[in-house]
């Protein structure tokens, strides 16, 4: 049975401020998020989480976050899609 890696990711979010202002007033770096979610991707340029995944390995609520975004990532578990019911 395949497990999947259940992941903390701690990342920096983007921001934008809409609207005419100063330059001054634009935003300096966006809010730092943690998000936990099962691994869906992973490659050079991104990693794909998901909260939610069935049985059949469909997943629900995914994530793409940009690696250049990401400040750290840990394994928290690996788990078991759930089993079909009899």
């Amino acid at each position: 049975m395949k497990k999947h890696d259940l992941l903390l990711v701690h990342w920096e979010d983007s921001t934008c401020r809409g609207g005419w202002h100063k330059r001054e007033a634009a935003p300096e770096f966006g809010d730092q998020v943690l998000t936990v979610g099962f691994l869906v991707s992973r490659s050079r340029h991104h990693l794909t989480i998901a909260q939610s995944m069935c049985e059949d390995r469909t997943v629900d609520n995914s994530w793409l976050i940009p690696r250049s975004s990401i400040l750290s990532i840990r394994t928290l578990d690996k788990v078991a899609a759930p089993k079909a019911r009899a």
